[in-house]
């Protein structure tokens, strides 16, 4: 009896074990720390899955000055090694790690946590990754030599970890012999990629993409991009550009995407659009952290495409897709853009009949009033300003939230007028301070005739040589310490347009003009301060624009400037129209 036990005890344990050994698997192990790996299986038919391995969490040990946070170096926070499996097809996460076992999270203290799951899956293709990663911001691999050295020396650095714990971290898939079966994923991604129209993956750290395509209807497309984002400011993203009508199409923004996974700054975007018949173009940029291959925190539940895709929504929609129409991009005529630090840039617009004229101006706001980089446009003639960005609050232009933009239309009289842009020392297409607006390039102000694609109502000229036949006297661009005079006379009463900029404060001016009978030496016309208004920039940048009526007779023009703040050598913030610093008289029409 007791022998008959024996070898019934033997045969279930020789069944048991010969059932478990048929079966099939894919590990991933021996990570180091801010690397992630990846594999895939196929199940043939709906299946159970056991995962094991072993997960863990590294306490930070770095709590002395030299490691605080501030500086943001190696081990910032507890280090995470874990895994997850998701759906090839839906790239939804079917099983995660630190849902299974909240404690590799949760942990206040080195943690090793043995994995051992048993998973329901239908038949389908699958990907498991496994990461070693920290919840918040960190570079792994940006310490210089000498500091590395000094972290390895007293145990804190990658060496020490790499030497103790690196084979001991891994996770493994089985799943029954026949159903389950190791796959190459990038099969599986060029199944799902197989009907998009285009598709941007795998984008790393400070670059920017573009792909086009056109439409020759109306169309539903489903836009899939994975990228980087918090509340108000946008870091890794993508949008739709429609060339034809020279605006952004569709954006992803924090308020439009879903959870990524991960790190909380880690956002999706995975809905369906609808465009009109047109010409568009898809970007994606990068910011200079956190992107495939360099992730400072928790990568997202599908790392491989961070980026963007576009499909068809249906077979009917795919029939609208062809080639994109290069014929259908509708060039500027005047772009002022790709602006750098302390620039002053400016182009002269000519227009022959009343025009409307697309201004799309990108620029950089302290409060979304007071504008640091931004443009505008004055009449040549006049010099009254026509249009200008700054105090208009605009819309954010995307990352930052100081990136402002205005997009507007406005119609233009035959007449010459003068594009300005101007920058200050910081975050501009040079180098960014903080993340880039949406389309890097175009910082700055870009202006089209949308009637006009032959341009044949505009005409270029160089502002800084123009001259305005109407001009009487002038003395402009006056520097420090200057009492500059000029001569006129005038063969009839005429109305003269008075056109100046200074400086004042405290209801005095200090640098300003003024006008005197040529004979009697009397003061006929004077830039006093309570007649002037804010000339941009600075607060005490003044300027005055009007007409006033001279008799016939011979007159002195004066300008006067005291020891600062002057062309070309600001101690604040310049005015608006600082190539006009000084005074200027013309005729008015």
């Amino acid at each position: 009896m007791r022998s008959g036990l024996i070898k019934f005890l033997l045969l279930i344990s020789f069944v048991y074990t010969t059932g478990f050994a048929q079966t099939e698997s894919v590990s991933i192990g021996n990570i180091s720390p801010g690397e992630i790996q990846y594999k895939a299986f196929t199940l043939d038919n709906d299946s159970k899955i056991e995962i094991t391995g072993q997960a863990a969490t590294f306490r930070d040990r770095h709590d002395s000055w030299f490691f605080d946070d501030n500086n943001r170096r190696g081990w910032t926070n507890n280090l995470m090694f874990y895994g997850w499996i998701i759906d090839a097809k839906s790239r939804v996460v079917v099983w995660h790690s630190l849902e299974a076992y909240p404690e590799i999270r949760e942990s206040k203290n080195t943690d090793f946590i043995p994995m051992n799951s048993t998973v329901d899956l239908p038949a389908g293709n699958y990907e498991v990754y496994f990461a070693s990663a920290k919840m918040n911001y960190n570079n792994y691999n940006n310490d210089g030599d000498f500091v590395r050295w000094i972290k390895d020396f007293f145990g804190f650095g990658e060496n020490e970890f790499k030497s103790k714990y690196k084979n001991e971290l891994s996770i493994k898939v089985s799943g029954q012999q026949n159903v389950f079966h190791q796959a190459d994923m990038e099969n599986f991604r060029k199944q799902y990629l197989a009907h998009s129209i285009l598709n941007i993956e795998e984008a790393t750290n400070k670059d920017s993409y573009s792909k086009g395509f056109s439409l020759k209807a109306d169309t539903k497309l489903r836009v899939y991009a994975v990228g980087e984002a918090r509340k108000r400011e946008t870091f890794d993203y993508a949008w739709i550009y429609d060339e034809v009508n020279n605006k952004i199409a569709w954006r992803m923004t924090w308020d439009n995407t879903t959870y990524a996974g991960g790190a909380e700054k880690n956002v999706v975007f995975n809905n369906e659009i609808s465009l009109p018949a047109g010409t568009y173009t898809v970007h994606y940029v990068t910011d200079d952290s956190h992107a495939f291959g360099r992730w400072n925190s928790f990568p997202p539940d599908d790392p491989q495409f961070w980026g963007v895709a576009v499909f068809p929504a249906s077979a009917s929609d795919l029939a609208n897709v062809i080639p994109f129409r290069k014929d259908d991009v509708v060039s500027p005529v005047v772009e002022l853009t790709k602006m750098g630090d302390d620039q002053f840039v400016s182009q002269g617009l000519r227009v022959k009949s009343p025009t409307e004229i697309r201004i799309l101006c990108l620029g950089e706001s302290t409060n979304n009033q007071d504008y640091v980089d931004y443009g505008w446009i004055i009449n040549a003639d006049t010099r009254e300003k026509v249009w200008a960005m700054d105090g208009r609050a605009g819309e954010n232009a995307g990352g930052a939230e100081k990136n402002r933009m205005i997009d507007q239309t406005i119609k233009l009289q035959p007449g010459n007028y003068i594009v300005y842009y101007e920058t200050d020392d910081s975050h501009s297409y040079e180098g960014w301070n903080s993340a880039a607006p949406y389309d890097p390039t175009k910082w700055g102000i870009t202006i089209w005739t949308p009637g006009d694609k032959k341009k044949s109502n505009t005409e270029l000229f160089t502002a800084s040589s123009y001259k305005n036949k109407n001009v009487v006297a002038e003395i402009i661009r006056v520097r420090d310490n200057e009492h500059l005079e000029k001569t006129f006379e005038l063969k009839a009463d005429t109305d003269i347009r008075v056109y100046a900029i200074g400086e004042g404060s405290g209801n005095r001016m200090v640098d300003y003009g003024w006008i005197e009978d040529y004979e009697s030496g009397r003061v006929v016309w004077d830039m006093s301060y309570r007649r002037t208004e804010s000339a941009g920039g600075a607060r005490k940048n003044r300027q005055i624009n009007e007409v006033i009526k001279l008799p016939k007779g011979k007159y002195k023009l004066y300008y006067e400037t005291d020891d600062s703040h002057s062309y070309r050598d600001w101690n604040a913030n310049p005015p608006v129209d600082q190539e006009d610093y000084g005074i200027t008289l013309s005729y008015s029409k």
